[in-house]
């Protein structure tokens, strides 16, 4: 006897004749997450040539939170292509949205780098790691935001590890999605359109 079925190609996964509208969904779905999957597979291979570009066009502490607000999405997928997605609820599905942002700054010559550094630099917890440096160029900040999720995705907070992504690095503070803050820093060395103006600054005799 022969028995007609649906397959899945990708999958392998059965359907009888008489589910065809289960197949069809099937289809969908694994149609959708191939695409992600692609989509991620290129973002991952693009990224930080993407970051590195954008950051040199960014002059000024205050450029950064119009540039996070319009990029966010492609932060977002960047996020989950980076291990994001295997983190459940702090994956960021696409109805997430920040939807307000500030960064305010003071800047050091010598931002202390007890729990962070620069990609290039190394963290230094009380000089313990002899004829490293004590600290970077580069801004004390505040960075406090809304990001809306939905219902079932607001049992996590997922903002700080998002802007440590971009190189904003977030240390204590918290908050739940609607109303976050964190002291953070901000290094020179990591936003090299803030470098370069900082030098033009300086060679300006401007403080």
């Amino acid at each position: 006897m022969i028995i007609e079925v649906y397959k899945c190609k990708t999958t392998g996964k059965l359907f009888e004749m008489h589910e065809k509208s289960k197949y069809l969904t099937h289809i969908r779905k694994v149609r959708k997450e191939l695409n992600a999957k692609r989509e991620y597979a290129k973002i991952k291979t693009e990224f930080k040539d993407w970051l590195d570009a954008e950051k040199d066009q960014i002059a000024e502490l205050d450029e950064i939170v119009p540039w996070v607000l319009k990029n966010q999405k492609h932060i977002m997928k960047a996020y989950n292509a980076f291990g994001g997605g295997n983190w459940g609820d702090k994956a960021h599905p696409d109805t997430d949205t920040f939807t307000k942002l500030t960064l305010t700054g003071k800047y050091s010559d010598s931002v202390p780098n007890t729990h962070s550094c620069p990609s290039i630099g190394v963290t230094n917890w009380g000089g313990r790691v002899s004829g490293a440096p004590r600290g970077y160029p580069g801004y004390h900040c505040r960075i406090e935001g809304t990001l809306i999720r939905d219902k079932k995705h607001n049992g996590s907070y997922p903002a700080n590890d998002i802007m440590k992504l971009i190189g904003i690095h977030t240390s204590t503070g918290g908050g739940g999605n609607e109303s976050w803050g964190y002291s953070a820093e901000v290094f020179l060395a990591d936003w090299p359109g803030l470098e370069r103006t900082m030098i033009v600054n300086k060679l300006k005799g401007i403080s």
